[in-house]
């Protein structure tokens, strides 16, 4: 008998479970490691030229392509050979490139037909091959790629990776995502000068070292910590945010990996000793304050180096340690009052700006225009419309959001999806169950209206309106066994001064 993969394998690459900046991360991984392999033999090369390690990723969806770029230190023949073989560890498998995975896996989940072309430093021929994903899957047995070989001079070096025939799109919302999430995997490469680009923009990591909490008398609370799990180094740092700065997408640690973050902002990690049983921690004071990182450099990680393969307990001992150590920082989150400094009430001023714009919308032309002219179709054609939207965004899929208020008969379970479909599709869509208790709100994070969401905090409020909208309208029916506007009305107001009761209480809570 024989142990065989067969070649098809590689079209369940397709199916593999990466988050779009984590299958961006592998050709991040890999130009950043080739780097830091030869930095002696490229650094005095960028200092002459001015130039410096840049790694450019382009993805356009109309022209249903990707490109990755970077000036590294390139391959040659033998090099490119052995990177082509699926499961091949690098020679050093201690670094970001681990176990020879990466570069095929996400190229192929990406899409269908890709494309790599390289040039080491000093050699004089550039090497190109092209992979057919289907081709090589419906092929028995080995399968020989011939490589284009191209004249090149010694002083070229780069390597440019374009992958076509896509397997996905990338839309909206997630492509805001991919680079937040790519700026805060890279944070110790783009402070130590690495230029990544997304699309043409440099990407950036600000840190959170200018929101710590700073006392009275000049003290900035950050405290480092090194220990051991399971004969495993661990060190990092927590830290308390100040003023203004605390946000539950900001609380939390950052799990590190040869300086390259594994989980972490907005993801982050957060133990239960420090934030709570509940998922993603409970809603505290602890989980929009307590901030750190976790270097774990010695533990096992995921293949797709989202997450940390634990061994054993030492999830558990870390959790428990954390808590012991973090424990100071835990109560100077818990405790600490804001108290602000007695200035000017600014929202006179904010009213009148906001007003002056409002005036000018409501005598627009364009708004005229559409309440003269709009003719709405007939209810049942929206209807069915909006249904067959709903039907779309939903699929199969997980809800975006998905949370149970209340409790008894009187629980409520929630399902928020963002719908990234469409443009013109409705902003949002509410279906309400009274049977299983159910409300559905689909948000379109496409509609031109979210283009005007400038912050966190303007955001937080559009999805407070639709959601609340959805649950005061379950509430009405329930009570009334119908849509009453009046009492719908009664019941939002309600729900939005529940955010204003949240913030009183966490500030009057008394220290214990």
């Amino acid at each position: 008998m024989k142990f065989e993969i067969a070649n098809n394998v590689i079209l369940s690459y397709k199916r593999l479970s990466y988050e779009p900046w984590y299958a961006f991360a592998e050709f991040v991984d890999n130009s950043t490691q080739a780097y830091f392999h030869h930095k002696p033999d490229l650094d005095p090369i960028f200092k002459k030229t001015g130039d410096k390690l840049k790694i450019a990723i382009v993805y356009d969806r109309h022209a249903d392509f990707i490109k990755i770029t970077d000036n590294s230190i390139g391959m040659n023949e033998a090099e490119l050979d052995k990177a082509l073989k699926v499961g091949t560890p690098p020679d050093n498998p201690d670094g970001r490139s681990k176990y020879g995975l990466g570069m095929k896996t996400a190229a192929c989940w990406f899409g269908n037909l890709w494309t790599l072309e390289t040039k080491k430093l000093n050699a004089d021929k550039a090497y190109k091959v092209t992979i057919d994903v289907n081709l090589i899957g419906h092929t028995e047995g080995e399968t020989d790629l011939v490589p284009e070989v191209i004249d090149s001079t010694k002083e070229q070096h780069y390597t440019i990776l374009t992958i076509s025939n896509l397997n996905r799109k990338l839309v909206g919302r997630t492509l805001t995502k991919i680079k937040e999430y790519l700026g805060s995997i890279y944070r110790f490469d783009l402070q130590a000068g690495i230029e990544i680009l997304w699309n043409g923009e440099l990407l950036v990591w600000h840190g959170f070292d200018d929101e710590l909490y700073t006392s009275p008398e000049g003290f900035k609370y950050k405290k480092e910590f090194e220990f051991e799990i399971n004969q495993k180094p661990v060190s990092g740092w927590v830290g308390v945010l100040g003023r203004g700065f605390g946000s539950r997408k900001k609380a939390g640690f950052s799990i590190i990996q040869n300086k390259r973050i594994i989980q972490g902002w907005p993801t982050a990690y957060k133990p239960s000793s420090i934030f709570g049983e509940q998922e993603d921690g409970s809603n505290d004071l602890v989980n929009q304050r307590v901030v750190g990182e976790l270097t774990l450099d010695k533990f096992s990680v995921s293949h797709t180096k989202d997450k940390i393969v634990w061994e054993d307990e030492e999830e558990d001992q870390l959790d428990t340690k954390l808590g012991q150590v973090c424990a100071d920082a835990r109560e100077l989150a818990r405790t600490l009052r804001f108290h602000a400094d007695p200035v000017e009430n600014p929202l006179p001023a904010i009213k009148e700006g906001a007003l002056n714009l409002f005036t000018a919308e409501l005598k627009s032309a364009q708004l005229s225009d559409y309440i003269t002219t709009v003719q709405p179709f007939p209810e049942k054609i929206i209807e069915s419309s909006f249904k067959n939207t709903s039907d779309k965004a939903r699929g199969e899929d997980e809800p975006d959001l998905k949370v149970d208020i209340g409790s008894g008969n009187d629980i409520i379970h929630v399902n928020v999806y963002f719908n990234e479909k469409s443009e013109f599709e409705p902003y949002v869509l509410t279906e309400t169950t009274i049977e299983d208790n159910k409300v559905v709100i689909i948000i379109n994070m496409l509609h031109p209206h979210i283009n005007e969401m400038t912050n966190e905090e303007t955001l937080l409020n559009f999805f407070r309106h639709c959601v609340y909208d959805g649950v005061a309208e379950w509430k009405a029916i329930k009570l009334r066994g119908s849509i009453q506007p009046y009492t719908v009305k009664f019941l939002k107001d309600g729900l939005l001064r529940v955010p204003y009761q949240i913030l009183t209480q966490d500030d009057a809570s008394p220290a214990s």
